[in-house]
């Protein structure tokens, strides 16, 4: 998350008096954060976001095609455990 973006966010808590939870962010995601032609994953878009590159491609912090996101995720990202119930 970007450093304005979490004071909007702690200032929106504050105000409603209320926790907002949110996820990590891919870090490589966000060199596309408010860039023209690219916009945020949808909050019901079930496919992962790429954390590594394809050459000669640069795909990183992009939502991949389902069928091609395990080649584009890093060994350690489908290592990680996953809690029963969640993805």
């Amino acid at each position: 998350m970007r450093s304005q973006d979490k004071a909007i966010f702690l200032e929106a808590a504050r105000q409603f008096q209320i926790w907002i939870l949110v996820r990590r962010t891919n870090r490589a995601s966000l060199e596309y954060v408010g860039r023209p032609g690219y916009t945020p994953k949808r909050i019901d878009c079930k496919v992962k976001t790429a954390d590594i590159d394809s050459a000669p491609y640069r795909l990183a912090g992009l939502v991949g095609i389902q069928a091609s996101i395990r080649k584009l995720s890093s060994r350690a990202r489908l290592q990680r455990p996953r809690i029963a119930g969640l993805r």
